[in-house]
């Protein structure tokens, strides 16, 4: 395996693969990886980067990241990769590389490009130019143009094990006790976890853990009240989405806890609080619930209106 990658926790089938193609010097033109952010999936796209072209690779001139662009009119970032930013890449890449070594493209969020974004890119990967690699990092591949795919190697990235984001957390000084909660919280990603050892970073988690507990014990007035509130006051989708997510993982837990499962549930510093919950209502209900929130979740990745999915969140709980 390539030193590169040594440092990586978990995904040791992609890894070894990708070390492979490597060492043969076979690398393909184009690789979709997909999985939940946070798991690694970006950070071994830039090792990959970083092995052909040094460190640094935002300063690299062989090197293009592309990502969802700041909206100054709206404040936010844009919801995808727009095609006059795919069409800008296809240019770039037309010329020819500095010093004749690899050109390389990281394309994050490539499952939120819009439709003349796919197009555009495609024309690429049909004629790819010189050695050219293009990374597109996915949380769902499905959103993604069949004939984009067809012309990718893809490899899916799945969550870590709890054991092992467990070592990684004690590695980084947490007792026992912090690294099993923590490593419940991260649900399979490392990068949360060193995201949550900053203290800033962990307040802000902690606060919007505690909007996404009171949401789902309040009455219903009170959370439909709160689902436009928090939809208003998002100054991007991605806090919506986090929201939800946040939704969801509690009531995966609380679910857990009706089922009489609670020795395995994410937010064990939690336990009272989530049986509580789960006394309220049957564990059907919550399966129920659980369900309707991965729906609002795929809902406001595929763009969708955000007050009118925390509306229906709301209904469902």
């Amino acid at each position: 395996m390539l030193a590169c990658f040594q440092d990586i926790l978990g995904h040791e089938a992609q890894k070894a693969y990708l070390s492979r193609v490597i060492e043969k010097d076979s690398l393909a033109h184009a690789y979709c990886f997909s999985g939940i952010n946070g798991i690694g999936k970006a950070l071994i796209a830039e090792r990959i980067t970083e092995h052909f072209l040094g460190k640094n690779i935002e300063s690299q001139p062989n090197a293009q990241i592309i990502s969802r662009i700041f909206d100054e009119k709206a404040n936010k970032l844009k919801t995808g990769i727009t095609v006059q930013q795919i069409r800008a890449l296809n240019e770039r890449l037309s010329m020819s590389s500095f010093g004749g070594g690899k050109k390389i493209v990281i394309i994050h969020d490539a499952d939120r490009m819009t439709a003349g974004a796919q197009n555009a890119l495609l024309k690429t990967l049909e004629e790819p130019l010189g050695d050219t690699h293009i990374f597109l990092l996915a949380e769902d591949s499905e959103q993604l143009l069949p004939t984009i795919l067809s012309r990718s190697v893809h490899l899916h990235f799945s969550r870590i094990p709890r054991e092992s984001i467990c070592k990684l957390a004690r590695v980084k000084g947490l007792s026992k006790d912090q690294a099993h909660a923590l490593a419940g919280i991260a649900d399979g990603r490392p990068e949360v976890v060193i995201n949550l050892l900053d203290d800033d970073n962990h307040q802000k988690f902690t606060d919007e853990l505690a909007v996404a507990f009171s949401f789902i014990e309040e009455a219903l007035p009170l959370r439909l009240r709160d689902a436009e509130t928090i939809a208003k006051a998002a100054k991007e989708r991605s806090d919506v989405e986090r929201f939800v997510w946040q939704v969801e993982r509690i009531l995966h837990d609380v679910l857990l806890n009706s089922l009489s499962a609670g020795h395995i549930v994410a937010f064990s510093d939690s336990q009272e609080r989530l049986h509580n919950i789960s006394s309220t209502k049957t564990a059907h209900h919550w399966m129920h619930a659980l369900r309707r929130a991965e729906d609002v979740r795929d809902h406001l990745q595929k763009n969708g209106n955000a007050t009118i999915a925390l509306e229906y969140l709301s209904l469902s709980i």
